[in-house]
């Protein structure tokens, strides 16, 4: 393809976006990052999660998000292909929010720690989510719903988490 025909190409299909943004065919909403924060609003499950990775973090606990939750930009379908293409790969629908690595130095016997992060007001465990605490409670994991930052470090602390030697 010569330089001519790709710019032609490329000058096409801007012409064509703009075409279908004018119909309202694309979805023009702002990104949620771009909006602002009623600063009197309960903090968001994202917030709260990071308060308690900065946690985990300042304690030496091996941890991971699993990143299931993650905003999936663009319009519906869009997110909804995305999400296929998750899945196909192994995203699996309702599975906690972190998975600590490390033992529970208050339960050794625990096969794992699964953290399950809801804002402390307002948040609500799904049917998906229930469904994987219990299987994974079956497996001999220990699953943490923890309502606000403040609450998960709590329960994360009587399994021994952040304490000194």
């Amino acid at each position: 393809m010569s330089e001519s025909d790709r710019r032609a190409a490329t000058l096409a299909a801007v012409e064509g976006f703009y075409a279908r943004v004018r119909a309202g065919k694309v979805d023009t909403t702002p990104p949620r990052a771009n909006r602002k924060r009623d600063p009197d609003a309960a903090p968001t499950e994202y917030m709260e999660q990071g308060r308690v990775c900065d946690w985990l973090r300042a304690a030496q606990v091996i941890y991971f998000a699993v990143p299931n939750g993650a905003l999936l930009g663009g319009s519906p379908q869009q997110r909804q292909v995305r999400w296929r293409q998750m899945a196909r790969v192994g995203a699996k629908a309702g599975v906690p929010d972190l998975v600590i690595a490390s033992p529970a130095p208050l339960w050794p016997d625990a096969r794992g720690v699964a953290l399950e992060m809801k804002r402390a007001k307002g948040g609500t465990v799904s049917p998906e989510q229930e469904a994987w605490h219990a299987l994974l409670r079956s497996c001999g994991w220990i699953v943490i719903v923890g309502r606000g930052a403040d609450e998960a470090i709590v329960q994360l602390t009587k399994l021994g988490y952040g304490q000194k030697p």
